[in-house]
C-alpha cells in the first residue's frame, strides 16, 4: 500500500526553511531602507555644499561695498540647516593667496546619521579674484 501526502517532518522543514527565507528578506528590507537614507543625507549634503560655493562665487565686486557680495567678503563661516529632521552644519574655511591673488575655499558639511555617527562631505575649490565686470576680456585673452 503506498501512502499520499507529507508526513509532520517535511512540514516542519519546509516551514523552517520559509521562516529562514522571511527573516533574511525582512532584514535585507530594513538594510535597504538604512541605506536609502544614508544616501539621501548626503545626496542633500553635497547640495548644501555647491550651493555654498556658488553663493560665494557669486560676488559683484572685489573691494567691500554696502550692501553688494564682494570678493573680500569671502571669509570663513559656519551656518546651520535643517531638511528632513537632519540637521546640516556647513563650515567653510578660506585661504587667501597674494600672487597671483585667489582664495581657496574648503566647505564641510556634517551630519548625525540615524545610528548617531558623525558624517561628512568635503569641496574645496579656487575662487580668483577677477572683476566681474571684466571676466568677458579675461575670456577673450584665453
Amino acid at each position: 500500500m503506498k501512502k499520499r501526502g507529507f508526513t509532520l517532518i517535511e512540514v516542519l522543514i519546509s516551514l523552517a526553511i520559509l521562516a529562514i527565507g522571511v527573516v533574511v528578506i525582512v532584514k535585507f528590507q530594513g538594510d535597504l531602507l538604512r541605506n536609502m537614507g544614508s544616501t539621501q543625507q548626503q545626496s542633500e549634503a553635497v547640495s548644501l555644499a555647491e550651493n555654498k560655493l556658488n553663493e560665494l562665487r557669486n560676488y559683484v565686486v572685489l573691494t567691500t561695498a554696502e550692501g553688494t557680495p564682494s570678493y573680500e567678503q569671502i571669509v570663513n563661516g559656519t551656518q546651520t540647516t535643517t531638511n528632513n529632521n537632519t540637521t546640516y552644519t556647513t563650515t567653510w574655511v578660506v585661504t587667501t593667496v597674494a600672487s597671483p591673488p585667489y582664495k581657496t575655499v574648503v566647505i564641510t558639511v556634517s551630519w548625525t546619521n540615524s545610528e548617531n555617527a558623525t558624517e561628512s562631505v568635503s569641496l574645496e575649490s579656487i575662487i580668483g579674484a577677477v572683476d566681474p565686470t571684466k571676466t568677458g576680456a579675461v575670456m577673450q585673452g584665453l
